[in-house]
């Protein structure tokens, strides 16, 4: 088993951890081939996290990443995150934003006038 691979696996579990703590069931992909390293589910959501080890932090890479995660088709209830290990420091956590879509409602303002 190389370094490499070791401090992914240590990272994912730490991840895997603080999910379960938040009420989470936690599967892993052992071999990591699909988009998320681990998927958490509870009874009101999902969510899928890709679990990332750096020594320095890469703000432009990280943002990369969480665009590809993103653009994967996923159920509305789905979050999906990034999460960075950053050696001596910890966890940094990304997380994609949704855009609630819906149009604007007509708000009357007194004597009939409408916005």
């Amino acid at each position: 088993m190389s370094n490499k691979y070791k401090r992914g696996y240590r990272a994912e579990l730490r991840a895997k951890y603080q999910l379960e703590k938040y009420g989470y069931i936690v599967m892993r992909s052992a071999a990591s081939k699909g988009p998320f390293d681990l998927i958490g589910i509870r009874k009101s959501d999902i969510v899928g996290v890709q679990v990332k080890v750096t020594q320095r932090l890469s703000e432009k890479r990280n943002l990369d990443e969480m665009d590809k995660l993103t653009k994967i088709p996923a159920p509305e209830n789905m979050r999906k995150e990034l999460w960075v290990w950053v050696e001596k420091q910890g966890f940094l956590f990304y997380t994609e934003i949704k855009r609630i879509n819906e149009s604007p409602k007509k708000e009357t303002m007194g004597r009939g006038e409408q916005t």
